[in-house]
């Protein structure tokens, strides 16, 4: 009897993970930007409206860009 509810722990367990699997594939979503350059051969790229509107970003405001290995990642 004590197997029985153990393996029901551990089910429910592997549901509420499933779950949060799901909520966080919901919030990471890739999205694809072409890389523009300017007259003077700087490259740029475009940031998500909703991103920016999300995180309090302006015209002028400033983030963070760190370079790891492959990735670059932007922190408002």
């Amino acid at each position: 009897m004590i197997m029985k509810e153990e393996i029901k722990t551990k089910m429910r367990k592997i549901k509420e993970l499933q779950e949060q699997i799901e909520s966080l594939k919901e919030e990471v979503k890739p999205s694809t930007r072409s890389i523009q350059i300017t007259t003077g051969g700087t490259f740029f790229i475009c940031l998500p409206k909703d991103w920016c509107i999300k995180h309090n970003l302006t015209k002028s405001s400033d983030v963070l860009i760190s370079q790891q290995e492959d990735c670059l990642i932007i922190v408002p």
